[in-house]
């Protein structure tokens, strides 16, 4: 799974709308948020399907995966290693779709059962 989440903070960074970005150092730590977005997005919604919740799983968890995800995961350093794997694939279109429905489902799933929770 590790590996996927740096094949979408490689793609998010690729992407045209982050490549408009004045501040190169902005990209890695967009991305970066985005990707810990995703994560924070995931595991909530799995934990509160399993009516799992509470300030240590609504707030701690968060901000571990945010600060271990900025500080020591995903940089610019990073980023150049990921590159170097990566770039020129010949699959780079459907590997794109997939990110794109990652992302897509994460948040619709996240939304859809905090809207449920809110509803029942």
């Amino acid at each position: 799974m590790f590996r996927f989440w740096e094949y979408c903070f490689y793609r998010i960074c690729k992407s045209k709308l982050l490549q408009e970005v004045e501040l190169t150092s902005l990209i890695y730590i967009d991305a970066c948020s985005l990707i810990s977005l995703l994560q924070i997005f995931n595991l909530l919604t799995i934990l509160h399907i399993l009516n799992l919740s509470g300030v240590l799983v609504d707030i701690v968890f968060p901000i571990m995966i945010l600060l271990t995800n900025h500080l020591f995961v995903f940089n610019e350093k990073k980023y150049i290693d990921l590159c170097d794997k990566y770039d020129e694939k010949a699959d780079m279109h459907s590997k794109g779709f997939v990110v794109w429905a990652y992302v897509s489902i994460s948040v619709l799933l996240f939304f859809g059962q905090l809207f449920t929770k809110i509803t029942i």
